[in-house]
């Protein structure tokens, strides 16, 4: 991935080819850079639970709309998407869960220029050596990750029950 988005990788030259950019890209070791990696690893982890609950979806209910008048927007809108919230829960629950504690990816593709919550316990523990603020700051991730879990669970379940 990193050599993608380096100066001179094949992206850059591809851009540079179609005429979307003059000079060079400067992508590796920016936020942005980041970005596109966490995205690439996963994306993955999202598409899953949204094709799940978009398969479990009746299509008999998609037509039933249709024929009772409701434009494809509308079916979206009021039929599709609240059925596939557990779905949709389920997936951010997958993605951001790994995510929070994302160290790899900023480190390679970031440099130190990206700081995350991992990367700053990490500096904490073994560049300041201030443990007790490195312990603090981890059981924080720790807590916010459990009650962020804990609430997509009960928001999940509360909608599974309907259906």
């Amino acid at each position: 991935m990193a050599s993608l988005l380096s100066n001179g990788g094949p992206l850059e030259r591809v851009l540079q080819t179609l005429g979307v950019i003059d000079g060079p890209l400067n992508l590796l070791y920016s936020r942005e850079a980041v970005a596109i990696g966490i995205v690439y690893s996963y994306l993955p982890l999202m598409v899953l639970p949204l094709y799940v609950a978009l398969e479990r979806i009746d299509p008999s209910l998609r037509q039933a709309a249709s024929d009772l008048g409701a434009p494809p927007r509308r079916v979206f809108r009021r039929v599709i998407l609240p059925l596939s919230v557990p779905g949709i829960v389920a997936g951010c629950l997958l993605v951001g869960i790994p995510a929070t504690g994302e160290y790899v990816i900023p480190i390679i593709l970031g440099g130190d220029k990206t700081l995350m919550f991992s990367n700053i316990i990490s500096n904490q523990f073994f560049e300041v050596g201030d443990y007790a603020f490195g312990s603090a700051l981890a059981v924080s991730l720790m807590a916010g990750v459990t009650i962020a879990a804990l609430v997509g669970r009960k928001f999940t379940s509360s909608r599974e029950d309907i259906l």
